[in-house]
């Protein structure tokens, strides 16, 4: 069950000027002296399409329908998340929502300072079974190993060479989660598939996603899954001009490349807080969301109309393959292991 909370801050001239460009979810109406504020906090880019995006699209944006005034801020810089936390949270916001496991240290440490601020921290693992709970964070995941297993499904029956790589951000529980969810459903259909993980190191360096995917074509990898975010740009391109499959992403870059990338990531990151400014915020608790029937028809869907743009001959099994998977899912048949820990990397 959900708690509900309301809080009442102090404000602090100090954040006004860091504060100040900071653009809210939607084009809402002017503040509203009265309105409870939220901010978001992201340390990736909130570009439209990316995970961040969605973040603004289907969680500011609901904030400032339900009354919120929203703003927004990226921090790329490790060294500025506690800082800026800080800084917000003595401005007098009543909700802060913090992005991604790399956050999730200043998260705790700035929630712990603030016990009359409500944080929300997005696919982060707070408040997990045997750690210390905070209450005034609602911390949240997602069942992308199930994503992750209809990927690798995908991609066993796609990959001629046998040989598939990953290119990844970093090594966090999220993508492991994900990672480790391919290598089930790989082995379900093929458990000789090869998968190399790969690391960029950063969410914002196409080249460098350039780099890790040439990397990989050139060691016989014929399908590689990407997931770096704004680095993926890098990889798509380099895997169109080899004519090498592509699995991950989000689906707003299909157009870029029709006839290679199979599936995409369904991205369901606003929910969370999305939830919170709906006033069911669960504080001291961590919630698994699961992929929704939208999410897991996304797939099916993307890959059916990837088989029709391609024309390989192999798209058709493909199709029926992802399906039966999913089926599988739904009717509860079968459980996808959510394991958070690092993969190994090779064959």
């Amino acid at each position: 069950m959900r708690a509900r909370r309301s809080t009442a801050l102090a404000a602090s001239a100090a954040t006004v000027m860091l504060f100040a460009g900071c653009s809210g979810g939607a084009d809402a109406s002017p503040p509203d002296a009265d309105a409870q504020r939220v901010l978001l906090v992201s340390n990736q880019p909130l570009d439209p399409g990316t995970s961040g995006g969605e973040i603004v699209a289907d969680g500011l944006d609901v904030c400032a329908e339900e009354g919120w005034e929203t703003q927004s801020i990226v921090v790329a810089d490790v060294n500025q998340y506690e800082s800026t936390l800080r800084t917000a949270a003595r401005d007098g916001y009543d909700l802060i929502a913090t992005t991604f496991p790399p956050m999730s240290d200043a998260t705790v440490a700035v929630a712990d300072e603030s016990p009359d601020t409500d944080f929300v921290a997005i696919y982060q693992f707070t408040n997990t079974e045997g750690e210390e709970v905070h209450p005034n964070i609602a911390s949240s995941s997602f069942s992308y190993e199930q994503t992750g297993y209809l990927w690798g499904v995908a991609a066993a029956t796609l990959s001629e060479a046998g040989r598939t790589g990953v290119v990844n951000g970093m090594a966090e529980p999220g993508s492991n989660t994900v990672i480790n969810g391919v290598i089930q459903g790989a082995a379900s259909v093929r458990p000789d598939l090869g998968l190399t993980v790969t690391y960029t190191n950063s969410y914002t360096d196409p080249a460098k996603g350039s780099e890790n995917t040439a990397a990989l074509l050139n060691d016989g990898v014929d399908l590689v899954f990407a997931m770096a975010d704004q680095s993926n740009i890098g990889v798509i391109d380099t895997a169109k001009d080899a004519g090498a499959l592509v699995i991950g992403d989000t689906a707003q870059r299909i157009e870029s490349y029709p006839e290679g990338i199979v599936a995409t990531q369904p991205l369901t990151f606003g929910e969370p807080l999305a939830d919170a400014c709906r006033g069911e915020f669960a504080g001291g608790e961590h919630t698994v969301y699961q992929l929704s029937e939208a999410g897991g028809q996304q797939i099916l869907d993307e890959v059916a109309a990837w088989a029709e743009a391609s024309g390989s001959p192999r798209g058709g099994e493909a199709v029926d393959a992802v399906n039966a998977a999913w089926e599988a899912i739904r009717s509860g048949e079968l459980v996808v292991e959510a394991d958070p820990s690092e993969p190994g990397t090779g064959n």
